[in-house]
């Protein structure tokens, strides 16, 4: 985990034709996120809904971003099992 004053980031799935996650930093209002809710994001010019994949510290590689925000989380809890995310994942692996 990131230490406490550095923002947190979350990498959320989109339903674009890239195969990668896109990372946002959660709303002021929002402490922490479970990883498996639905978030509305923008993206280029229009917002999209995701699904929060994985948590992260706020620069990877060593290199600070500018990240755009979360404009709402949707779900107080995750709409898959942690179970059923990770044979989601595994699929996805092993599919793609």
């Amino acid at each position: 985990m990131p230490p406490s004053d550095s923002p947190l980031v979350v990498q959320v799935a989109l339903p674009t034709p890239l195969p990668q996650l896109f990372d946002y930093l959660l709303p002021p209002d929002a402490a922490t996120v479970p990883v498996g809710v639905r978030v509305r994001v923008p993206f280029g010019q229009q917002q999209l809904l995701g699904m929060v994949a994985a948590l992260g510290p706020s620069c990877a590689g060593g290199k600070p971003r500018k990240l755009r925000t979360v404009r709402a989380v949707l779900d107080q809890a995750p709409l898959f099992s942690a179970e059923l995310m990770d044979t989601l994942q595994f699929a996805a692996r092993y599919y793609h």
